[in-house]
C-alpha cells in the first residue's frame, strides 16, 4: 500500500471482492498503529468504504429479506447458492462479501414461481442482464432470471434454474442437492462446484474464490464427486489452475495441501489471471477452446463442435447492440434451444423505450404453454413470450422486429404444451 497508495490498494481489494474481511483487519491494525501508518490505514479504510458503498447499501438486511422470500414460497425446492451457501464456511467474525442473493431451483416451473413471488414484491428485470432460457441435451428447460428492486436497500436476486450454465455451453449438474430440502444451502460439494463454475465464467480468479477454496479444503467434501462433476462440464483444466494459484499465494497447512491434491487432474491448466483484466482476446480464446471440447463431448460430432465453437468465438469476440428491423425479412421465431443456444428474453417495455416505439397494435396468435405461467405466442410476424402479464421478445442476436415491439397480444387459452 505504501508503494501504490490507499486508493489503488482499495481498488484491488474491491476487484477481488474481499472488502469486509479487509476492513475488519484494518480495524484491528488501527488499534495499535500510530503516526503515518495510522493515517495511511484510515485513508485506505475510507477508500474501501467509498468504493463499496453503492453495492453494500443493497441488501443491508439480507437475512430478513431471504426470510421473507422463504415465507412466501416455503413449499418450493429452493436452495441457497454460492455466497448465501458458502458464507457458513467462514469463521465467526469473518464476513464473506455477497454481491446478490443466488437461489437455485431444479426445474423451470419452480423457478418461475419464485420469479412470480419477486414480481409481487416489486422486483423487475435487470436490463443489463436480461433473463435467458436454454434446453439441455434431454430437451429440459433451464435458465436464469436476474431480478432487481428499485429500493436501494433491497438485494438483487439471481434465480438459477436447472443445470448451472457455464461459459457458452458447459453445464454443471447439482446432483447432490436434488433431495427434498427447501431453503437450505446446496450440498457443500455442489456449492463448491458453483464457486468454481462462477470463476470459470468470469475467466479470472479473485481472492474471494481463493478464500472459498481454502475453506473448502478444511471441510469433509467428497472431492471425487467434485472432480467428476466439473469434468462433465469441461472445467478440470480451470480447476487445476485454481488449485495451482491457491498453492502459490496461500499459506496452507499440510492437510489442506493434501486435500487440494485430490482436485488435481492430468488436464492442462488454463491460462487464467488473478483478478479481472481488459484482455478480451484471452477470454474469447478460453471460451472458444472450452466450447469445442464440451460440444464434441455432448454431440459426438467434431464438425458440429467446430461450428458451435466458431459461434462462441463470434458471441464473445464481437460486441452486440440492439438493432431494429422495420420491414421485410422472415418472421422472428423462437429458435430451437439447446445448451449452446442462449435465448435472451428482452422485456417489451425496455425495447419500446430503446426504439422509441410506444404505440400498441393488438395481435392474435397461437398460445403454447412452455412452463408455469410462461407461454409462447406465435403471431404473424414472429414469436413472443409471456410470463404472467410481462411480454418478452426472444432473441439470440439482439435483432428485433418493429411489429413485435408494438404488438399487444390478446389473452388466449393454451392450445398445446411444449
Amino acid at each position: 500500500m505504501r508503494e501504490i497508495g490507499p486508493t489503488a490498494a482499495a481498488e484491488v481489494i474491491t476487484r477481488h471482492k474481499v472488502r469486509r474481511i479487509t476492513r475488519r483487519r484494518v480495524g484491528a491494525a488501527l488499534a495499535s498503529a500510530s503516526g503515518d501508518d495510522a493515517a495511511l490505514l484510515q485513508r485506505f479504510d475510507a477508500e474501501i468504504d467509498r468504493l463499496g458503498a453503492p453495492r453494500e447499501t443493497r441488501g443491508t438486511d439480507l437475512d430478513a429479506q431471504v426470510a421473507e422470500f422463504r415465507s412466501r414460497t416455503s413449499d418450493l425446492p429452493v436452495r441457497l447458492m454460492k455466497g448465501l451457501g458458502v458464507r457458513s464456511w467462514y469463521p465467526a467474525g469473518q464476513r464473506r462479501d455477497i454481491g446478490d442473493a443466488d437461489l437455485w431451483v431444479p426445474d423451470m416451473d419452480s423457478g418461475l414461481q419464485v420469479a412470480s413471488m419477486l414480481r409481487d414484491l416489486g422486483f423487475t428485470y435487470e436490463p443489463g442482464e436480461m433473463p435467458w432460457l436454454k434446453r439441455d441435451m434431454n430437451g429440459t428447460l433451464l435458465g436464469q432470471f436476474r431480478m432487481q428492486h428499485p429500493a436501494p436497500d433491497q438485494v438483487d436476486v439471481d434465480i438459477h434454474i436447472g443445470p448451472y450454465s457455464v461459459r457458452y455451453c458447459g453445464l454443471i449438474e447439482f446432483d447432490r442437492s436434488r433431495e427434498n430440502e427447501v431453503w437450505t444451502p446446496l450440498a457443500d460439494e455442489d456449492n463448491f462446484c458453483a464457486v468454481i463454475g462462477n470463476a470459470a465464467g468470469d475467466c479470472f480468479i479473485e481472492a474471494k474464490a481463493i478464500n472459498d477454496v481454502v475453506l473448502a479444503a478444511s471441510r469433509p467434501l467428497d472431492f471425487g464427486y467434485v472432480v467428476a462433476t466439473l469434468r462433465q462440464a469441461g472445467l478440470t483444466g480451470f480447476l487445476n489452475t485454481v488449485v495451482d494459484r491457491v498453492q502459490e499465494v496461500c499459506d496452507l497447512r499440510d492437510d489442506q495441501r493434501a486435500t487440494l491434491r485430490q482436485l488435481r487432474t492430468d488436464d492442462a491448466p488454463e491460462d487464467v489471471p488473478l483478478a479481472a483484466t481488459d484482455d478480451d482476446i484471452r477470454r474469447t480464446d478460453l471460451v472458444t477452446a472450452h466450447t469445442r471440447r464440451v460440444a464434441e463431448s455432448m454431440t459426438g460430432d467434431a464438425a458440429a463442435a467446430e461450428r458451435i465453437a466458431r459461434n462462441a468465438e463470434h458471441a464473445y469476440g464481437s460486441p452486440r447492440s440492439f438493432r431494429l428491423r422495420t420491414s421485410g425479412g422472415q418472421p422472428h421465431r423462437l429458435p430451437d434451444m439447446n445448451p449452446w443456444t442462449c435465448v435472451r428474453l428482452a422485456p417489451q417495455p425496455l425495447i419500446r423505450r430503446i426504439a422509441n416505439r410506444h404505440e400498441r397494435v393488438p395481435v392474435r396468435g397461437r398460445h403454447t404453454r412452455l412452463a408455469e405461467n410462461l407461454e409462447l405466442i406465435e403471431v404473424e410476424d414472429g414469436d413472443l413470450l409471456r410470463f404472467r402479464d410481462d411480454v418478452f421478445l426472444p432473441t439470440v442476436d439482439y435483432l428485433f422486429c418493429s411489429k413485435l415491439v408494438v404488438a399487444e397480444p390478446e389473452a388466449g387459452a393454451h392450445e398445446a404444451s411444449a
